[in-house]
């Protein structure tokens, strides 16, 4: 009777019993291998390990969410043009340059995933936001997605207008927006991402007192270095949780050298 009752309940997972320090995130899956942000990266990063898989968003002419960096096609693909002028008929077919990688949909790497990891997204635009929250709603990603709003309040804005529900990451380069984070009190902002620049001790425990993660671009730490071993073991020394890294298989070898 005992077992039946349990087996009835239905449970309820957050974002915030997904996520526990130490964390690693492929930066677009991990952008050492000759294509990211596609599905064949994203897939090769869960197989090593990460834990979250850190990708951008835009949307095309037709309002479909394309998991693409940058503004224009011309850079990395064989297509041209900007995906904002774009169809989905068009940018589906673009290879990345010197291979068999196609652009994905948001929509596709939220099949491919499956909850295997959690997703890291950055909202490129304004208007890629509202068909990216409805795609949360319908496929009920809260307990395994978070979105970057940097710290653009126009963006944070939008989001929370839409969904009030949904994590996001906030991004303070100042003691301003430091202690906007601080005082604005939202319990579903996730993540503080810091610049090399901005990441102290103090700035990390104070981000920690709200219960919230820390993460640092690990690249940018070292850029020379993390070509040959990540730099995930100064981050995690200094206390940061989620070092973003292009170099995941060392990142994962790392976490797992400390994880308790």
């Amino acid at each position: 009777m005992i077992l039946s009752f349990l087996l009835s309940m239905s449970f309820s997972y957050t974002i915030w019993d997904r996520m526990e320090s130490p964390m690693v995130a492929g930066h677009r899956g991990g952008m050492h291998a000759a294509s990211y942000n596609t599905l064949e990266r994203f897939e090769d990063a869960i197989q090593e390990g990460v834990d979250i898989l850190e990708m951008d968003l835009r949307l095309s002419k037709d309002g479909v969410v394309v998991v693409f960096h940058d503004e224009d096609l011309d850079h990395k693909t064989n297509c041209k043009g900007l995906i904002a002028e774009k169809s989905w008929d068009y940018i589906k077919t673009c290879l990345f340059d010197g291979t068999k990688h196609l652009i994905p949909s948001f929509q596709q790497v939220v099949d491919l995933v499956n909850s295997r990891a959690i997703i890291n997204a950055e909202f490129k635009t304004i208007p890629v936001i509202k068909p990216t929250l409805q795609i949360v709603k319908d496929s009920n990603l809260y307990a395994w997605a978070y979105f970057q709003v940097n710290a653009e309040l126009d963006k944070y804005a939008e989001a929370r207008k839409i969904d009030t529900e949904v994590g996001l990451l906030y991004k303070p380069r100042s003691e301003k927006e430091l202690k906007w984070l601080e005082t604005t009190q939202d319990p579903q902002i996730i993540v503080a991402h810091m610049d090399k620049a901005f990441v102290t001790r103090e700035r990390i425990a104070r981000v920690h007192a709200l219960g919230k993660f820390v993460s640092v671009n690990s690249w940018k730490w070292d850029i020379l270095e993390e070509r040959f071993k990540s730099t995930c073991k100064k981050l995690y020394d200094l206390g940061i949780d989620i070092p973003v890294t292009n170099n995941t298989v060392d990142c994962v070898k790392v976490r797992n050298s400390i994880k308790p």
